[in-house]
């Protein structure tokens, strides 16, 4: 049986743990505790729980034994509506995260715009935001999101045989937003 979403973050009070999920690069529980205002030993309950549900993993190059290091599993995080209708504890935990996803989302980008003029031209014109509006029916709209998807699955596989620091290295982090979603005309159903 698959843990549901309010399973996998109804112990993570706060969403603190979500935030450090999509940070980028590994982290000891010992830095993560200290950044989270929390004990190492809270922090590394906290840490097998999300390895337990695929979130993050042992980095396997860096420490040993009790320098364990911690990295978030390469790939993404898709949150599945339909979870939110299971039941209102479902709706609750899923709301939570949701929220504090978006805030997260949020936060990167307002860091990039902040540090904009501090990365290398290259980076700066190969960055794209943008916001378009479709009038769609919902089986276009899911015909869409599978065709995005699989767009960036196959990147997705591309980059994970790469490894992360390799000398000479010339890729950095990079991070896709995506969002699809109906918009209320206005005086319809939802305005």
């Amino acid at each position: 049986m698959v843990p549901s979403l309010a399973d996998r973050w109804s112990h993570h009070t706060g969403g603190t743990r979500i935030k450090w999920s999509h940070a980028t690069g590994g982290r000891q529980a010992t830095q993560l505790g200290a950044r989270l205002h929390e004990s190492s030993g809270a922090t590394s309950y906290h840490l097998r729980q999300l390895e337990r549900y695929g979130f993050v993993e042992e980095d396997p190059g860096r420490g040993s034994g009790r320098e364990r290091w911690w990295r978030r599993v390469p790939g993404g995080l898709q949150i599945n509506t339909p979870d939110l209708q299971e039941d209102a504890a479902t709706r609750e935990a899923t709301t939570l995260v949701l929220n504090e996803f978006n805030r997260g989302r949020l936060r990167r980008q307002e860091h990039w715009r902040e540090t904009f003029d501090d990365w290398p031209r290259e980076w700066q014109d190969a960055s794209k935001q943008g916001t378009f509006h479709l009038r769609l029916s919902a089986g276009e709209l899911e015909t869409l999101n599978s065709e995005l998807e699989a767009v960036i699955m196959r990147w997705h596989q591309l980059a994970s045989d790469r490894q992360h620091g390799d000398a000479g290295d010339e890729h950095s982090q990079v991070e896709i937003q995506l969002s699809t979603f109906p918009l209320p005309d206005p005086g319809g159903p939802a305005s």
